[in-house]
Protein backbone atom coordinates (compact mmCIF):
# COMPACT_ATOMS: atom_id res chain seq x y z
CA UNK A 1 0.00 0.00 0.00
CA UNK A 2 0.90 3.68 -0.45
CA UNK A 3 0.37 4.24 2.79
CA UNK A 4 3.21 4.76 5.19
CA UNK A 5 2.03 4.59 8.89
CA UNK A 6 4.31 5.45 11.68
CA UNK A 7 3.82 4.84 15.31
CA UNK A 8 5.83 6.95 17.92
CA UNK A 9 5.73 5.63 21.38
CA UNK A 10 1.86 5.98 20.94
CA UNK A 11 -0.30 4.99 24.22
CA UNK A 12 2.67 5.76 26.19
CA UNK A 13 2.55 9.10 24.57
CA UNK A 14 -1.18 9.73 24.92
CA UNK A 15 -1.58 8.27 28.47
CA UNK A 16 0.85 11.05 30.14
CA UNK A 17 -0.71 13.64 27.53
CA UNK A 18 -4.12 12.37 29.04
CA UNK A 19 -3.44 12.88 32.68
CA UNK A 20 -1.33 15.64 32.50
CA UNK A 21 -2.19 18.81 34.07
CA UNK A 22 0.89 21.84 32.95
CA UNK A 23 1.10 24.60 34.72
CA UNK A 24 1.12 28.34 33.35
CA UNK A 25 3.47 30.98 33.39
CA UNK A 26 2.79 34.64 32.12
CA UNK A 27 4.35 35.67 28.77
CA UNK A 28 8.26 37.14 29.36
CA UNK A 29 9.11 40.24 27.83
CA UNK A 30 7.86 42.04 25.29
CA UNK A 31 9.59 43.30 22.15
CA UNK A 32 9.20 45.79 19.45
CA UNK A 33 7.11 44.77 16.84
CA UNK A 34 9.77 45.99 13.80
CA UNK A 35 13.05 44.60 15.63
CA UNK A 36 15.64 42.67 13.43
CA UNK A 37 17.42 42.61 10.14
CA UNK A 38 14.99 43.32 7.49
CA UNK A 39 12.85 45.26 9.87
CA UNK A 40 10.10 47.69 8.02
CA UNK A 41 8.53 50.50 10.17
CA UNK A 42 5.28 51.09 10.01
CA UNK A 43 2.10 52.48 11.88
CA UNK A 44 -0.78 49.57 11.78
CA UNK A 45 -2.88 52.12 9.76
CA UNK A 46 0.78 52.06 7.59
CA UNK A 47 0.70 48.54 7.06
CA UNK A 48 -3.08 48.11 6.53
CA UNK A 49 -2.62 50.65 3.42
CA UNK A 50 0.78 48.75 2.34
CA UNK A 51 -1.43 45.94 2.41
CA UNK A 52 -4.50 46.74 0.43
CA UNK A 53 -2.48 48.60 -2.31
CA UNK A 54 -0.06 45.66 -2.77
CA UNK A 55 -2.20 42.39 -3.39
CA UNK A 56 -5.15 41.80 -3.82
CA UNK A 57 -5.18 38.71 -1.68
CA UNK A 58 -7.59 40.46 1.02
CA UNK A 59 -10.87 41.62 0.63
CA UNK A 60 -12.31 43.45 3.98
CA UNK A 61 -11.25 44.03 7.27
CA UNK A 62 -13.42 42.40 9.65
CA UNK A 63 -15.30 44.60 11.99
CA UNK A 64 -13.61 43.94 15.46
CA UNK A 65 -17.16 45.73 16.75
CA UNK A 66 -19.42 42.68 15.33
CA UNK A 67 -17.95 40.49 18.50
CA UNK A 68 -19.34 42.66 21.16
CA UNK A 69 -23.00 41.83 19.89
CA UNK A 70 -25.16 39.81 22.74
CA UNK A 71 -24.85 36.92 19.94
CA UNK A 72 -21.28 36.78 20.61
CA UNK A 73 -21.10 37.50 24.04
CA UNK A 74 -21.04 34.14 25.26
CA UNK A 75 -18.20 32.78 22.50
CA UNK A 76 -15.98 35.66 23.62
CA UNK A 77 -16.44 34.78 26.80
CA UNK A 78 -15.40 30.58 26.28
CA UNK A 79 -12.30 32.28 24.46
CA UNK A 80 -10.82 34.30 27.56
CA UNK A 81 -9.84 30.36 29.10
CA UNK A 82 -6.97 30.31 26.14
CA UNK A 83 -5.61 33.19 27.94
CA UNK A 84 -2.81 31.09 29.53
CA UNK A 85 -2.25 28.44 27.16
CA UNK A 86 -1.38 31.44 24.24
CA UNK A 87 1.18 33.23 27.36
CA UNK A 88 2.78 29.85 27.75
CA UNK A 89 3.41 29.53 23.25
CA UNK A 90 4.07 33.19 23.54
CA UNK A 91 6.93 32.90 26.13
CA UNK A 92 8.25 29.79 24.88
CA UNK A 93 8.49 31.50 21.04
CA UNK A 94 9.68 35.32 22.28
CA UNK A 95 11.94 34.61 25.40
CA UNK A 96 12.08 31.04 25.97
CA UNK A 97 13.61 27.60 24.42
CA UNK A 98 12.07 28.26 21.03
CA UNK A 99 13.27 31.98 20.51
CA UNK A 100 15.25 31.89 17.03
CA UNK A 101 14.68 28.18 15.99
CA UNK A 102 12.17 28.62 13.31
CA UNK A 103 14.70 30.91 11.70
CA UNK A 104 18.05 28.59 12.46
CA UNK A 105 15.76 25.24 11.27
CA UNK A 106 14.61 27.20 8.02
CA UNK A 107 17.72 28.44 6.96
CA UNK A 108 19.63 25.02 7.13
CA UNK A 109 16.59 23.47 5.10
CA UNK A 110 17.08 26.10 2.43
CA UNK A 111 20.90 26.38 2.38
CA UNK A 112 20.94 22.71 1.96
CA UNK A 113 18.08 21.48 -0.64
CA UNK A 114 17.61 25.27 -2.30
CA UNK A 115 14.44 26.11 -4.70
CA UNK A 116 12.15 22.80 -5.13
CA UNK A 117 10.42 23.02 -8.32
CA UNK A 118 7.72 19.96 -9.48
CA UNK A 119 9.43 16.98 -10.23
CA UNK A 120 12.64 17.64 -9.21
CA UNK A 121 15.08 15.85 -7.17
CA UNK A 122 16.15 18.93 -5.00
CA UNK A 123 12.38 18.29 -4.12
CA UNK A 124 12.15 14.77 -3.25
CA UNK A 125 14.78 15.17 -1.30
CA UNK A 126 13.45 17.60 0.51
CA UNK A 127 10.59 15.49 1.64
CA UNK A 128 12.42 12.83 2.67
CA UNK A 129 14.16 15.32 5.31
CA UNK A 130 10.92 16.37 6.16
CA UNK A 131 9.64 12.86 6.31
CA UNK A 132 12.24 12.40 8.84
CA UNK A 133 11.36 15.26 11.14
CA UNK A 134 7.88 14.20 11.44
CA UNK A 135 8.52 10.59 12.33
CA UNK A 136 10.87 11.90 14.96
CA UNK A 137 8.25 14.76 16.14
CA UNK A 138 6.73 14.29 19.31
CA UNK A 139 3.20 16.16 17.61
CA UNK A 140 2.89 13.35 15.04
CA UNK A 141 1.41 10.20 15.70
CA UNK A 142 0.61 8.60 12.93
CA UNK A 143 2.36 9.64 9.49
CA UNK A 144 1.71 8.73 5.91
CA UNK A 145 2.44 9.81 2.25
CA UNK A 146 0.48 10.48 -0.45
CA UNK A 147 1.61 9.48 -4.45
CA UNK A 148 0.75 12.78 -6.75
CA UNK A 149 1.24 12.91 -10.27
CA UNK A 150 3.32 16.45 -11.05
CA UNK A 151 4.36 17.98 -13.92
CA UNK A 152 8.71 17.47 -14.71
CA UNK A 153 9.40 20.79 -16.60
CA UNK A 154 13.39 21.90 -16.76
CA UNK A 155 14.69 25.28 -17.19
CA UNK A 156 17.39 25.42 -20.11
CA UNK A 157 19.18 28.11 -21.52
CA UNK A 158 17.46 31.27 -22.06
CA UNK A 159 18.17 34.73 -23.64
CA UNK A 160 17.19 37.87 -24.76
CA UNK A 161 18.62 40.28 -26.42
CA UNK A 162 18.24 43.32 -28.62
CA UNK A 163 20.10 43.30 -31.77
CA UNK A 164 19.79 47.10 -32.98
CA UNK A 165 21.55 50.13 -31.34
CA UNK A 166 22.51 48.87 -27.60
CA UNK A 167 23.25 45.69 -28.27
CA UNK A 168 21.59 45.10 -24.80
CA UNK A 169 21.06 41.79 -23.21
CA UNK A 170 17.25 41.44 -20.94
CA UNK A 171 16.91 40.05 -17.46
CA UNK A 172 14.08 37.33 -18.13
CA UNK A 173 12.80 34.32 -16.81
CA UNK A 174 10.36 31.93 -19.20
CA UNK A 175 7.39 30.79 -17.40
CA UNK A 176 6.95 26.91 -16.35
CA UNK A 177 5.80 24.82 -18.97
CA UNK A 178 6.38 27.24 -21.40
CA UNK A 179 7.28 26.10 -24.63
CA UNK A 180 10.47 26.47 -26.32
CA UNK A 181 11.71 28.54 -29.05
CA UNK A 182 12.78 26.64 -31.90
CA UNK A 183 16.51 25.55 -31.36
CA UNK A 184 17.76 28.53 -33.71
CA UNK A 185 15.94 30.88 -31.35
CA UNK A 186 13.23 33.50 -32.62
CA UNK A 187 14.83 36.84 -34.49
CA UNK A 188 12.10 39.23 -34.99
CA UNK A 189 11.11 43.05 -34.49
CA UNK A 190 9.33 43.91 -31.30
CA UNK A 191 5.61 45.68 -31.00
CA UNK A 192 5.06 46.98 -27.37
CA UNK A 193 1.63 47.90 -25.58
CA UNK A 194 1.12 49.83 -22.75
CA UNK A 195 -1.91 48.39 -21.77
CA UNK A 196 -4.76 45.67 -22.74
CA UNK A 197 -7.18 48.26 -24.83
CA UNK A 198 -4.14 49.03 -27.13
CA UNK A 199 -3.13 45.47 -27.68
CA UNK A 200 -6.44 44.39 -28.50
CA UNK A 201 -7.24 47.65 -31.12
CA UNK A 202 -4.09 46.85 -32.75
CA UNK A 203 -3.76 42.94 -32.98
CA UNK A 204 -3.17 43.24 -36.30
CA UNK A 205 0.17 44.57 -35.71
CA UNK A 206 1.51 41.12 -33.68
CA UNK A 207 1.84 39.07 -36.56
CA UNK A 208 5.10 37.66 -37.16
CA UNK A 209 6.49 39.78 -34.36
CA UNK A 210 7.65 39.01 -30.18
CA UNK A 211 5.36 41.04 -27.94
CA UNK A 212 5.66 42.58 -25.34
CA UNK A 213 2.86 44.15 -22.75
CA UNK A 214 3.98 46.85 -20.42
CA UNK A 215 1.18 46.08 -18.05
CA UNK A 216 -0.31 43.45 -16.17
CA UNK A 217 -4.52 42.85 -16.43
CA UNK A 218 -6.77 44.41 -17.19
CA UNK A 219 -7.19 47.00 -13.97
CA UNK A 220 -3.67 46.69 -13.04
CA UNK A 221 -3.90 43.58 -10.71
CA UNK A 222 -0.42 42.15 -10.47
CA UNK A 223 -2.03 38.41 -10.37
CA UNK A 224 -4.47 38.58 -13.08
CA UNK A 225 -4.41 36.40 -15.95
CA UNK A 226 -7.66 37.11 -17.42
CA UNK A 227 -6.90 40.20 -19.57
CA UNK A 228 -3.48 40.00 -20.70
CA UNK A 229 -4.19 39.18 -24.32
CA UNK A 230 -2.39 36.18 -25.18
CA UNK A 231 -5.15 34.22 -26.76
CA UNK A 232 -5.53 36.92 -29.26
CA UNK A 233 -1.84 37.39 -29.68
CA UNK A 234 -1.31 33.58 -29.86
CA UNK A 235 -4.25 33.41 -32.42
CA UNK A 236 -3.14 36.37 -34.35
CA UNK A 237 0.70 34.85 -35.28
CA UNK A 238 2.34 36.38 -32.95
CA UNK A 239 5.61 34.58 -32.54
CA UNK A 240 5.98 35.37 -28.05
CA UNK A 241 5.11 37.26 -25.99
CA UNK A 242 6.81 39.24 -23.25
CA UNK A 243 4.94 39.99 -19.84
CA UNK A 244 5.79 42.66 -17.29
CA UNK A 245 6.78 41.48 -14.35
CA UNK A 246 3.91 40.58 -11.67
CA UNK A 247 6.47 42.81 -8.93
CA UNK A 248 5.16 45.57 -6.89
CA UNK A 249 8.51 46.86 -6.74
CA UNK A 250 11.79 45.36 -8.75
CA UNK A 251 15.55 45.77 -8.51
CA UNK A 252 16.12 44.74 -12.05
CA UNK A 253 14.52 40.98 -10.48
CA UNK A 254 12.72 38.90 -13.16
CA UNK A 255 9.60 37.37 -12.07
CA UNK A 256 8.38 33.37 -12.77
CA UNK A 257 4.95 31.66 -12.55
CA UNK A 258 3.36 28.58 -14.49
CA UNK A 259 2.22 29.01 -18.30
CA UNK A 260 -0.49 27.23 -18.00
CA UNK A 261 -2.26 30.17 -16.07
CA UNK A 262 -2.30 31.74 -20.02
CA UNK A 263 -2.45 28.65 -22.23
CA UNK A 264 -5.81 27.90 -22.52
CA UNK A 265 -5.91 24.70 -24.63
CA UNK A 266 -7.31 26.25 -27.64
CA UNK A 267 -5.05 29.07 -28.62
CA UNK A 268 -1.68 28.21 -30.09
CA UNK A 269 1.24 27.44 -27.47
CA UNK A 270 4.09 30.34 -28.13
CA UNK A 271 7.00 30.92 -25.98
CA UNK A 272 6.38 32.98 -22.78
CA UNK A 273 8.40 34.72 -20.42
CA UNK A 274 8.52 38.03 -17.85
CA UNK A 275 10.84 40.65 -17.98
CA UNK A 276 12.02 43.13 -15.37
CA UNK A 277 9.50 46.01 -14.82
CA UNK A 278 12.64 48.14 -15.84
CA UNK A 279 13.32 46.68 -18.82
CA UNK A 280 9.66 46.67 -20.41
CA UNK A 281 9.42 50.19 -19.34
CA UNK A 282 12.61 50.59 -21.48
CA UNK A 283 11.37 48.77 -24.27
CA UNK A 284 8.12 51.41 -23.95
CA UNK A 285 10.23 54.70 -24.32
CA UNK A 286 12.12 53.46 -26.96
CA UNK A 287 9.20 52.08 -29.29
CA UNK A 288 7.25 55.57 -28.30
CA UNK A 289 10.18 57.38 -30.12
CA UNK A 290 9.76 55.28 -33.02
CA UNK A 291 12.93 53.89 -33.40
CA UNK A 292 13.08 49.67 -34.95
CA UNK A 293 13.50 47.08 -31.83
CA UNK A 294 14.52 44.05 -33.07
CA UNK A 295 15.01 40.83 -30.13
CA UNK A 296 16.89 37.68 -30.34
CA UNK A 297 14.95 35.29 -28.14
CA UNK A 298 16.22 32.00 -27.04
CA UNK A 299 13.97 29.70 -24.77
CA UNK A 300 15.45 26.35 -24.57
CA UNK A 301 13.33 24.70 -22.13
CA UNK A 302 13.03 20.88 -21.27
CA UNK A 303 10.02 18.35 -21.10
CA UNK A 304 7.20 20.60 -21.80
CA UNK A 305 4.33 18.35 -21.00
CA UNK A 306 6.27 15.75 -18.66
CA UNK A 307 4.83 13.82 -15.79
CA UNK A 308 6.26 12.25 -13.09
CA UNK A 309 5.49 11.09 -9.61
CA UNK A 310 5.91 13.63 -6.16
CA UNK A 311 3.87 12.65 -2.76
CA UNK A 312 2.33 14.65 -0.15
CA UNK A 313 3.12 14.46 3.60
CA UNK A 314 0.72 14.33 6.64
CA UNK A 315 1.29 13.60 10.27
CA UNK A 316 -1.92 13.55 12.70
CA UNK A 317 -1.67 14.09 16.13
CA UNK A 318 -4.56 12.56 17.53
CA UNK A 319 -6.86 14.66 19.36
CA UNK A 320 -8.39 14.34 22.96
CA UNK A 321 -11.96 13.99 22.38
CA UNK A 322 -12.88 13.83 19.41
CA UNK A 323 -10.04 12.14 17.42
CA UNK A 324 -12.12 11.55 14.20
CA UNK A 325 -12.28 15.23 13.49
CA UNK A 326 -9.27 17.19 11.86
CA UNK A 327 -8.28 20.88 11.00
CA UNK A 328 -5.39 21.00 8.84
CA UNK A 329 -2.45 22.58 9.28
CA UNK A 330 -0.80 22.60 5.93
CA UNK A 331 1.90 24.47 3.70
CA UNK A 332 3.61 23.09 0.35
CA UNK A 333 6.87 21.77 0.06
CA UNK A 334 7.51 23.01 -3.77
CA UNK A 335 8.72 26.32 -5.47
CA UNK A 336 10.12 28.01 -8.34
CA UNK A 337 13.27 27.38 -9.87
CA UNK A 338 14.87 30.68 -8.76
CA UNK A 339 16.29 32.02 -5.15
CA UNK A 340 15.48 29.62 -2.52
CA UNK A 341 11.75 29.27 -2.09
CA UNK A 342 12.40 31.07 1.34
CA UNK A 343 8.96 33.19 1.45
CA UNK A 344 6.85 30.85 -0.83
CA UNK A 345 6.85 28.54 0.58
CA UNK A 346 9.49 28.02 3.29
CA UNK A 347 7.77 29.56 5.92
CA UNK A 348 4.59 27.88 5.60
CA UNK A 349 6.91 24.74 6.01
CA UNK A 350 8.84 25.62 8.88
CA UNK A 351 5.68 26.90 10.65
CA UNK A 352 3.76 23.50 10.06
CA UNK A 353 6.61 21.45 11.85
CA UNK A 354 7.57 24.46 14.34
CA UNK A 355 3.99 24.42 15.62
CA UNK A 356 3.76 20.32 16.08
CA UNK A 357 6.90 20.53 17.77
CA UNK A 358 6.03 23.14 20.18
CA UNK A 359 2.68 22.35 21.29
CA UNK A 360 3.54 18.69 21.58
CA UNK A 361 6.42 19.85 24.18
CA UNK A 362 4.06 22.65 26.23
CA UNK A 363 1.76 19.46 26.02
CA UNK A 364 -1.34 21.31 24.66
CA UNK A 365 -2.64 18.14 22.38
CA UNK A 366 -6.29 19.58 21.51
CA UNK A 367 -9.43 18.00 21.46
CA UNK A 368 -9.61 17.43 17.71
CA UNK A 369 -6.81 16.05 15.59
CA UNK A 370 -4.33 18.33 13.85
CA UNK A 371 -3.53 16.65 10.76
CA UNK A 372 -0.18 18.71 9.71
CA UNK A 373 -0.50 18.57 5.75
CA UNK A 374 2.69 19.43 3.29
CA UNK A 375 1.23 19.53 -0.06
CA UNK A 376 3.65 19.06 -3.15
CA UNK A 377 3.08 20.59 -6.61
CA UNK A 378 1.34 23.83 -5.68
CA UNK A 379 2.61 26.19 -8.23
CA UNK A 380 1.46 23.94 -11.14
CA UNK A 381 -2.14 24.43 -9.91
CA UNK A 382 -2.57 22.93 -6.22
CA UNK A 383 -2.02 19.14 -7.96
CA UNK A 384 -1.05 18.12 -4.10
CA UNK A 385 -3.95 19.56 -2.03
CA UNK A 386 -6.41 18.89 -5.46
CA UNK A 387 -4.82 14.92 -5.00
CA UNK A 388 -5.89 14.69 -1.35
CA UNK A 389 -9.55 16.18 -1.84
CA UNK A 390 -10.38 13.69 -4.65
CA UNK A 391 -9.76 10.58 -2.50
CA UNK A 392 -10.95 12.21 0.88
CA UNK A 393 -13.26 13.76 0.59
CA UNK A 394 -15.56 12.25 -1.59
CA UNK A 395 -18.66 11.44 0.78
CA UNK A 396 -20.39 13.41 2.86
CA UNK A 397 -19.17 11.11 5.95
CA UNK A 398 -15.90 12.00 5.03
CA UNK A 399 -16.66 15.86 4.77
CA UNK A 400 -18.11 15.79 8.16
CA UNK A 401 -14.50 14.89 9.85
CA UNK A 402 -12.66 18.47 8.68
CA UNK A 403 -13.73 21.35 10.45
CA UNK A 404 -11.32 23.67 9.45
CA UNK A 405 -7.83 24.46 6.84
CA UNK A 406 -5.08 26.18 7.66
CA UNK A 407 -2.41 27.41 5.64
CA UNK A 408 0.37 29.32 5.77
CA UNK A 409 1.40 30.58 2.28
CA UNK A 410 1.29 34.28 2.27
CA UNK A 411 4.95 34.63 4.14
CA UNK A 412 6.44 36.37 7.11
CA UNK A 413 7.68 39.33 6.12
CA UNK A 414 5.44 40.86 9.36
CA UNK A 415 2.71 39.19 11.84
CA UNK A 416 0.39 41.45 10.58
CA UNK A 417 -2.80 38.81 11.80
CA UNK A 418 -5.13 36.63 9.69
CA UNK A 419 -7.11 36.30 6.65
CA UNK A 420 -10.14 33.96 7.07
CA UNK A 421 -13.65 32.90 5.17
CA UNK A 422 -16.56 30.79 6.25
CA UNK A 423 -19.58 31.48 4.03
CA UNK A 424 -20.98 28.49 3.59
CA UNK A 425 -23.02 28.15 0.28
CA UNK A 426 -24.78 24.95 0.99
CA UNK A 427 -22.75 21.89 -0.60
CA UNK A 428 -25.13 18.88 -0.04
CA UNK A 429 -21.90 16.96 0.97
CA UNK A 430 -21.47 19.20 4.02
CA UNK A 431 -24.85 20.15 5.63
CA UNK A 432 -23.09 22.56 7.83
CA UNK A 433 -19.97 24.01 9.34
CA UNK A 434 -19.31 24.08 13.14
CA UNK A 435 -19.18 28.09 12.87
CA UNK A 436 -20.19 30.58 11.15
CA UNK A 437 -18.49 33.25 8.99
CA UNK A 438 -18.51 35.94 11.70
CA UNK A 439 -18.15 33.66 14.81
CA UNK A 440 -14.57 32.64 12.95
CA UNK A 441 -13.71 36.07 12.40
CA UNK A 442 -14.37 36.62 16.21
CA UNK A 443 -12.21 33.35 17.24
CA UNK A 444 -9.69 35.46 15.24
CA UNK A 445 -9.82 38.63 16.41
CA UNK A 446 -9.69 37.22 20.06
CA UNK A 447 -6.80 34.97 19.42
CA UNK A 448 -4.94 38.82 18.22
CA UNK A 449 -6.11 40.04 21.59
CA UNK A 450 -4.99 37.32 23.22
CA UNK A 451 -1.65 37.53 21.64
CA UNK A 452 -0.74 41.33 22.30
CA UNK A 453 0.29 44.21 20.44
CA UNK A 454 4.30 43.15 20.99
CA UNK A 455 3.51 40.56 18.85
CA UNK A 456 0.63 40.98 16.10
CA UNK A 457 -1.05 43.96 14.24
CA UNK A 458 -3.78 42.46 15.02
CA UNK A 459 -5.71 42.38 11.35
CA UNK A 460 -8.20 40.35 10.44
CA UNK A 461 -9.53 40.06 6.95
CA UNK A 462 -12.18 38.28 4.92
CA UNK A 463 -11.63 36.97 1.94
CA UNK A 464 -13.23 34.27 -0.36
CA UNK A 465 -10.26 33.96 -2.96
CA UNK A 466 -6.36 33.42 -1.52
CA UNK A 467 -4.85 31.90 -5.19
CA UNK A 468 -3.81 29.82 -2.65
CA UNK A 469 -4.41 25.77 -1.82
CA UNK A 470 -7.33 27.19 0.09
CA UNK A 471 -9.03 27.78 -2.54
CA UNK A 472 -9.94 24.29 -3.37
CA UNK A 473 -11.02 23.68 0.50
CA UNK A 474 -13.20 27.18 -0.17
CA UNK A 475 -15.03 25.54 -2.92
CA UNK A 476 -16.29 22.64 -0.46
CA UNK A 477 -17.59 24.91 1.87
CA UNK A 478 -14.95 24.11 4.09
CA UNK A 479 -14.02 26.91 6.24
CA UNK A 480 -10.01 28.42 5.88
CA UNK A 481 -7.58 30.58 8.44
CA UNK A 482 -4.61 31.86 6.77
CA UNK A 483 -1.46 33.55 8.51
CA UNK A 484 -0.92 37.34 6.98
CA UNK A 485 2.68 37.88 6.83
CA UNK A 486 2.44 40.18 3.88
CA UNK A 487 3.46 43.88 5.00
CA UNK A 488 3.14 44.85 1.45
CA UNK A 489 6.29 43.33 -0.10
CA UNK A 490 5.79 39.60 -0.66
CA UNK A 491 5.70 40.92 -4.02
CA UNK A 492 9.04 42.21 -3.92
CA UNK A 493 10.37 38.71 -3.45
CA UNK A 494 7.23 36.45 -4.95
CA UNK A 495 8.92 33.78 -7.70
CA UNK A 496 12.16 35.95 -8.13
CA UNK A 497 15.65 35.83 -7.66
CA UNK A 498 15.35 37.23 -4.37
CA UNK A 499 13.86 34.72 -2.23
CA UNK A 500 16.42 33.92 -0.24
CA UNK A 501 17.44 33.52 3.61
CA UNK A 502 17.95 37.07 3.01
CA UNK A 503 14.91 38.06 3.05
CA UNK A 504 14.24 36.42 6.12
CA UNK A 505 13.97 38.30 9.96
CA UNK A 506 14.06 35.93 12.71
CA UNK A 507 12.04 38.09 14.72
CA UNK A 508 9.22 38.72 12.77
CA UNK A 509 9.01 34.41 12.19
CA UNK A 510 8.69 34.20 15.88
CA UNK A 511 5.70 35.80 15.96
CA UNK A 512 4.13 34.18 13.45
CA UNK A 513 5.10 31.05 14.96
CA UNK A 514 3.61 32.21 18.30
CA UNK A 515 0.05 33.24 16.15
CA UNK A 516 -0.18 29.70 14.05
CA UNK A 517 0.72 27.94 16.90
CA UNK A 518 -1.84 29.64 19.31
CA UNK A 519 -4.52 29.52 16.20
CA UNK A 520 -3.95 26.11 15.71
CA UNK A 521 -4.42 24.99 19.38
CA UNK A 522 -7.51 27.16 19.48
CA UNK A 523 -9.22 26.10 16.44
CA UNK A 524 -8.42 22.51 16.85
CA UNK A 525 -9.38 22.69 20.48
CA UNK A 526 -12.50 24.86 20.71
CA UNK A 527 -16.13 23.78 21.68
CA UNK A 528 -18.07 25.53 18.62
CA UNK A 529 -21.55 25.51 19.21
CA UNK A 530 -22.86 23.65 16.36
CA UNK A 531 -20.63 20.28 17.11
CA UNK A 532 -22.37 17.20 17.02
CA UNK A 533 -19.89 16.81 20.81
CA UNK A 534 -18.28 18.44 23.02
CA UNK A 535 -16.95 19.15 26.24
CA UNK A 536 -13.61 19.58 27.78
CA UNK A 537 -11.33 16.32 28.03
CA UNK A 538 -12.30 14.17 30.52
CA UNK A 539 -11.35 10.81 31.62
CA UNK A 540 -13.81 9.05 29.49
CA UNK A 541 -13.06 11.32 26.55
CA UNK A 542 -8.88 10.00 27.56
CA UNK A 543 -10.05 6.56 27.43
CA UNK A 544 -12.00 6.36 24.46
CA UNK A 545 -9.04 8.23 23.03
CA UNK A 546 -6.99 5.46 23.88
CA UNK A 547 -9.08 3.01 22.14
CA UNK A 548 -9.29 4.97 19.04
CA UNK A 549 -5.72 5.79 18.72
CA UNK A 550 -4.53 1.92 19.50
CA UNK A 551 -7.67 0.98 16.65
CA UNK A 552 -5.43 3.53 14.54
CA UNK A 553 -1.94 1.80 15.13
CA UNK A 554 -3.55 -1.91 14.98
CA UNK A 555 -4.76 -0.36 11.34
CA UNK A 556 -1.21 1.25 10.59
CA UNK A 557 0.11 -2.17 11.00
CA UNK A 558 -2.06 -3.50 8.36
CA UNK A 559 -1.29 -1.41 5.84
CA UNK A 560 2.45 -1.42 6.07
Amino acid sequence: MYKRMFYNSLLIKVFFVALLLPSFSKAGESFGFFEGPNAYTYTRDGLKSHIESATSRVSNEFNPEICSRPEHKELMERLKKYQPSVDRIKQSVVSGSYKNTTYEGLVDFLDTFGPRISGSVALEKSIDYLQDAFESSQGVDIMWTQPVDVPKWERGEESARLVTSSNRSLAMFSLGQSVPTPSNGIIADVVVFNDYKSLAENIANVRDRIVVCNFIGVEGDILDTKNTGYPQVADNGGLAILYKSAATFSLYTPHTRRANLYYNGVSKEIPIAYLTTEDTALLSRIYARGEQITMDLKIFNKYHNDVTESRNLFGDWVGLALPEEHVILSAHTDSWDVGQGAQDDGVGIYLVVQTMNLLSELGLRPRRTIRSALWTAEEYGFNGSATYIKEYYRTAEQMEKVTLAMEADYACLANGGFIFHANYQGNPLRPHNLMTHEELGCIMTSINEMLGSDVTLGLVYESDSYGTDLDRFIDLDIPVVSLLGDDGRYFWYHHTDSDTVSALNPLQLDYCLASWASATYILADFAYSTERSGGSPSLTYNFMTLISISALFINSMILT
